[in-house]
């Protein structure tokens, strides 16, 4: 997400290629989008969703082709607010936050064919963390923040505890097996990075990162 031409616009960085924008005001119509945020592309990089948020107040989820051609929006119409996830990894499915007026929080799921009726995985989430959801390489497991880090199944049917402790940034590894994460040392200037397993067992501790590494940016 930049905004290097003035309004928001996401761009797409390829290695060894010159930078070239995806999405633009131009999508849309004029002076309606107030921002653009967390741009997660597909797993074969042919389609990204981000989320948009309209000066009027309204908070969508987007989808463009990487190749161009208008957006569309993801979620079938609706009064309440999506916003930031990530991709099931065969791309069929993405996993989001959903917030309703009343505050209401779930944890929801929806086909990447857009303007699709939306499943939710859970409901009434206790969302406290700056982290979206993570669907594992794997497809076997949605982690998650709900009072705590949580592993559930897409299917919302088995639910399993992670962690006591919430840190400020996940990823899986490659495989799914490993889940890595960095979270502030109580009283201290340091980040902790450490792993787990997907299987379950004890944390174990990599290293510790001075506070200039902690992963954040203005358009989470």
């Amino acid at each position: 997400v930049t905004d290097r031409n003035g309004d928001m616009e996401i761009w797409l960085h390829k290695p060894g290629q010159q930078e070239r924008p995806l999405v633009t005001a131009r999508d849309f119509p004029p002076d309606t989008t107030q921002w653009l945020w967390s741009p997660s592309l597909s797993p074969d990089a042919t389609r990204v969703i981000y989320t948009r948020n309209e000066r009027n107040g309204s908070i969508r989820l987007w989808m463009s082709a990487v190749a161009g051609g208008a957006p569309v929006r993801l979620v079938k119409a609706s009064a309440d607010v999506d916003f930031a996830g990530s991709w099931s990894p065969d791309g069929n499915w993405f996993v989001y936050w959903h917030t309703t007026q009343a505050g209401k929080v779930s944890l929801n799921k929806v086909k990447t064919t857009g303007q699709a009726e939306p499943e939710v995985v859970k409901a009434d989430v206790s969302r406290a963390g700056r982290w979206v959801p993570v669907w594992s390489p794997s497809g076997e497991w949605i982690l998650h923040d709900d009072g705590g880090a949580k592993l559930i199944s897409p299917d919302g049917k088995t639910t399993r505890d992670l962690s006591s402790k919430t840190a400020v940034a996940y990823a899986f590894s490659a495989n799914g097996q490993t889940i890595y994460g960095i979270r502030q040392v109580a009283a201290t200037d340091r980040l902790e990075l450490f792993s787990i397993g997907v299987a379950g067992g004890a944390e174990k501790t990599i290293g510790s990162l001075g506070r200039e590494y902690l992963p954040v940016s203005a358009y989470v």
